[in-house]
Order: structure tokens, then C-alpha cells, then sequence
């Protein structure tokens, strides 16, 4: 199989197909003079060292310094299987197995020096060296290479998606020869992307300038904790986007001039998860109590206002014959009554904004009504990610996955194969070898109807463990300045920001 990625076509598509959609920029800014883009976000990034992330609040700046081998088309803001221009000019292979890239000629790091097939395998040699999440995620990997101008990839057995994964911003392609020091790289970036980080103020901002003639020669990340803060902003054009908005926001900010809003389903899920490795989530019939005792229906309608749904399963689109536990919380009771559990669980969560809080204390809500009390813990997002993905160290905690392009493979295999319990993506702690069995087959499988049957066998198999409650799935809300022009972002990466396809309409 040989996949050829021509990066005229695509750019001539882009500006209308990259995104939600194309920002019409039709409405001055009061600051239309400026050539800075200015994107308000919620949760500081903690590293911008791509070998050492999976969380997605972290990706929006990481892509903005570092491309990767491969990139997704899009269509209508939802990512597909085709391959978009990258490093990578073309990938082939014959098994699925061995995997090579033909790199595109002229990419350069920050510093100069060329992208070639031995710099990118440096890239995988020190990812792997830094045995973090993107580590673990590539544990399939035997071998990185450079042979004849190309890089070979070779994986212990056949997965047709690694191209896909290849995709993801914490598979950027670093210059391991820029500093000696890892821990440089946390704070300063060493890529081939269209910017630069130029400075960072913890608790402020992240300022980002380009590599290359573009609209916008800064890109700045500023940290406002407070949604009202964000949305007063927003209106008043001091930020160019504004992140993390609840319904109530969004609503209020599409009556606003000078502000586009555009929504759209994406592929946000939301979970409660249960720390499997800790009594009493050790015994199923307490996960079950905890599941049975949310009510989803009025989390959609009264915190989400209709914005999502509750997939029927475990994926985004909820396309699979599982139904999931009615809300019952006579039946939670029973079950948790049964199991004779008498502690109060603490539920961690990283208190994003105001949705985050009140679903925390909806759930404390729920739980209480079925006799199992919860207090709430928020906890800033180092301090979540030290203590639940690689401590395990908690009984409850709310978490957001995000599938980054439409295959069961990018939320089965991440969330609930034993392999990648911890920081990878199995947070709940599960394992199940009839589970880890299946994936392992469904993965390596190369022909389509016997690939999805498998995984809707591991589907059943999963949900019948209950090993965390899928509470619903988002709908991707994105609010900009009219002004700008060019595409916005992708309902399913709503933080990963096309800025060097961005420009801003001056009147």
C-alpha cells in the first residue's frame, strides 16, 4: 500500500475544508491593526516537549512549533483516514508491518538544519528514551531507521491505523541534537512547525513567533482562568478565541458583534472513572452501582443545554447495539448496599471551567442519592496528572478523551488495553486479558468486516466490565473574532489552532 500526499491539492482545500468551516471575516476589530493572534485558554500547557505529553490541552501549542510525519485530511471538521501533506511526503508498505516515509525536501528545524531520515529517527530514539505516555503508546514499535534517504518503522505485528496515530501532536519531530539537557526542551522548542516559542510566563501566557513570512508573525497563548474573564475578552477583541465556554457562554456570545460562533459534534468524551485497582471499584457490582446512579439525560439538558449526546457504546458516534445502564438509583443503591462499602470516595477533577464544576458537583449529587458519598477534589492539571495518570493514586476522576480520527482502534486500544494503564490513556486501571486478546486481533487485522466484528466483541466485553461510566460526549463550541479569516478548527481538535492559514480583515 503507497499513499501519496500532495500538498498543492490539499492547500487549495484547506481554506474551506480544514475546520468547522471558513470565518467569514466580515466585522472589523477594535484592534485591527494588530498581527498577533490571541487565544484565551483556560488551562496553562505544562510542557511543550512533545515525548512527554498525551494531554490535549498541551497539543494546541506543541503543534504550532513541531509537524509530524503524518497529518489527516478533514472533512466537514472531522478528521478522515486519508493522509494530508507533512513531513512526509509518501508512506508505503507492503505488510503493514514495516512502514516507510519518503520525507518532503526543504523542511528545516528552527536552527537550520535539514529534516532528513536520521534527524527523525534521533526524534524516535529520544522519544523512546523519555518512556512517557507517547512512549508507551508506541509499544508496538521494534525499530526506528533511517535507510536510503527514507525512514523505515518497523512494528512487532501488522496495524494498518499507524499512519493515523503517527498524526498526533506528541509524535512531533524534535531536533534531539538541540540541547543535551532534556529537560530544555519543556520550555523551548526545537521543531520545523511555523513557529516559535519565544517566551513563556508560567500562569500567563505563551508567546509563539514565526519561522516564516506568515499574517500573523505572534501567536500568543494567554491563561484566564475565569470563563466570564474569557468571554468579556472575547467581546471586547483583546483574545481572538476563547476556549473552554460552556452552552450558557456560547449563547451569550453569539448575540455579540465582532464574535463568530460555530458548533458542531465532535468527539470530547467525557468519563467518570473508577480506579479499578482499589476497593471498592475491585468489585464489579460497585461499578455498576456508580453507573447506574448518573443521570445523563439531565446532564445533557441542564449543564450541556442539548450540546452532545450519550453515545450508545463507547465510541463518539455511538454506532453499535450496546445499550448503556439506565439512570436507576434504587438499583445503584441495592448494588452498593450489597457490596457493604462504607468509605467516602473522593472524586478528582481538574476544574477547567464552569461546566467542569458543576458536573463535578452533579456527580457528587448522584452518587449521594444512591447512598455512596463523594467529596470533590479539584486539583491543577500537574498536579492530575502526578496524582491519577501516573500515581493512581484516587478513587474517582473526571477525564475528557479525545478520538482524534474515527477508528475504534484510537479509543479501545488507548483506553482499555492493560498495556497502556497509566499515563497512555487506560486511566480506570482495567485489564482484561479477553479484552487485551481481542484489541491485539482487531488491531492486526487487515481485512474490514472481520476487523469491526472484533472490535464490537471487545465493545460488549468492556461494557459488561464497566470499568468506568462514559457520561456523554460533547459537542465542539468555538468562538472567534469576525475578523479573522481562513479556517477554524477542527470540531474534533477544537484546541489545535490552523494560525499559519490565518489572517485577520483590516477596515
Amino acid at each position: 500500500m503507497t499513499a501519496t500526499i500532495r500538498r498543492r491539492a490539499f492547500l487549495h482545500t484547506s481554506l474551506a475544508a480544514a475546520g468547522l468551516g471558513v470565518l467569514p471575516g466580515s466585522m472589523a476589530r477594535a484592534h485591527g491593526t494588530s498581527t498577533s493572534l490571541v487565544i484565551g485558554r483556560a488551562i496553562e500547557a505544562t510542557t511543550i516537549d512533545p515525548a512527554r505529553t498525551t494531554r490535549m490541552s498541551d497539543f494546541g501549542s506543541i503543534a504550532l512549533a513541531y509537524e509530524t510525519l503524518t497529518s489527516l485530511r478533514l472533512a466537514d471538521g472531522v478528521p478522515t483516514a486519508d493522509l494530508a501533506p507533512a513531513l512526509a511526503a509518501t508512506c508505503s508498505s507492503d505488510d503493514n508491518v514495516t512502514w516507510r516515509f519518503r520525507l518532503r525536501a526543504g523542511a528545516r528545524f528552527a536552527n537550520g538544519s535539514a529534516v532528513d531520515a536520521d534527524a527523525v529517527a534521533r526524534s524516535f530514539a529520544r522519544l523512546f528514551q523519555a518512556d512517557q505516555g507517547p512512549a508507551k503508546a508506541l509499544s508496538f514499535v521494534r525499530n526506528v531507521s533511517a535507510r536510503d534517504g527514507e525512514v523505515e518503522i518497523t512494528l512487532t505485528a501488522a496495524l494498518p491505523a499507524f499512519p493515523l496515530l503517527l498524526s498526533l501532536p506528541m509524535f512531533g519531530i524534535v531536533d534531539a541534537r538541540a540541547s543535551d539537557d532534556p529537560s530544555w526542551f519543556a520550555t523551548n522548542s526545537a521543531g520545523s512547525g511555523p513557529y516559535r516559542l519565544s517566551s513563556w510566563h508560567r500562569g500567563t501566557e505563551q508567546i509563539f513567533t514565526a519561522a516564516r513570512d506568515l499574517p500573523f508573525d505572534t501567536v500568543i497563548f494567554r491563561t484566564i482562568r475565569s470563563s466570564l474573564s474569557r468571554v468579556g475578552e472575547l467581546r471586547q477583541g483583546d483574545i481572538d478565541f476563547a476556549e473552554s465556554l460552556s452552552p450558557d457562554e456560547a449563547d451569550l456570545l453569539a448575540a455579540s458583534p465582532g464574535v463568530t460562533i460555530a458548533s458542531g459534534a465532535g468527539a470530547a468524551l467525557t468519563y467518570l472513572e473508577m480506579n479499578n485497582q482499589r476497593a471498592p471499584f475491585t468489585d464489579l457490582r460497585f461499578r455498576q452501582a456508580v453507573d447506574a446512579a448518573l443521570n445523563r439525560e439531565a446532564m445533557l439538558a441542564h449543564l450541556l443545554r442539548g450540546h452532545g449526546r450519550i453515545p450508545a457504546g463507547l465510541l463518539p458516534a455511538g454506532d453499535t447495539a450496546s445499550t448503556r445502564p439506565r439512570y436507576d438509583p434504587h438499583a445503584a443503591a441495592a448494588l452498593a448496599r450489597a457490596v457493604g462499602a462504607s468509605l467516602t470516595l473522593t472524586l478528582n477533577y481538574i476544574p477547567a471551567d464552569a461546566l467542569t464544576d458543576a458536573l463535578a458537583v452533579t456527580i457528587q449529587s448522584n452518587l449521594g442519592d444512591a447512598g455512596i458519598p463523594v467529596t470533590l477534589q479539584p486539583l491543577s492539571a500537574s498536579s492530575f496528572g502526578a496524582k491519577v495518570r501516573f500515581a493512581g493514586d484516587f478513587d474517582l476522576a473526571l477525564r475528557d478523551y479525545t478520538a482524534d480520527f474515527p477508528d475504534p482502534w484510537i479509543v479501545l486500544d488507548f483506553l482499555y488495553a492493560s498495556k497502556n494503564i497509566g499515563p497512555s490513556g487506560n486511566l480506570s486501571r482495567y485489564a482484561s486479558p479477553t479484552v487485551d486478546a481481542l484489541l491485539d486481533r482487531a488491531a492486526s487485522s487487515l481485512d474490514a468486516a472481520p476487523r469491526a466484528a472484533l472490535y464490537r466483541d471487545a465493545e460488549a466485553a468492556i461494557l459488561a466490565d464497566t470499568p468506568h461510566a462514559v457520561l456523554f460526549c460533547r459537542d465542539a463550541l468555538i468562538a472567534a473574532r469576525s475578523d479573522l479569516r481562513g479556517p477554524m478548527p477542527s470540531f474534533w481538535q477544537p484546541q489545535i489552532y490552523p494560525a499559519a492559514f490565518l489572517s485577520r480583515t483590516l477596515r
